[in-house]
């Protein structure tokens, strides 16, 4: 529940986000599958955001809450998504550096 948007987004966003934009951090919610909850009361200041992986007392649920692939985004892909692009993040070059061929060990050091 953010209670007041316009001070989430002057006080907070710029603490962990590189702006000061509330429709960017709803964007970026919407890129992991939260959804905005509708109010009941039209007149409301609050925004709720709901995922079915986000519980209070179940943590063993976070690592299920994930990027859409950019094949779901249906924005981009092509050549970019294929060569593992930016639209992968880190989790693509993650995966994509432990599928190399092990690395070489290091030479033995020689001993006087």
């Amino acid at each position: 529940v953010i209670f007041d948007p316009a001070r989430f987004a002057s006080e907070l966003c710029p603490k962990f986000f590189r702006h000061r934009n509330f429709q960017s951090f709803t964007r970026l919610l919407n890129m992991y599958q939260f959804h905005r909850v509708p109010s009941a009361q039209r007149d409301s200041k609050h925004v709720v955001f709901a995922h079915p992986n986000f519980q209070r007392t179940r943590e063993d649920l976070l690592p299920l809450i994930q990027r859409k692939s950019s094949s779901s985004a249906g924005v981009g892909g092509g050549a970019a998504a294929a060569a593992g692009g930016a639209s992968g993040g880190a989790g693509a070059a993650s995966v994509a550096a432990s599928s190399h061929a092990p690395q070489a060990e290091e030479a033995p050091v020689a001993e006087a």
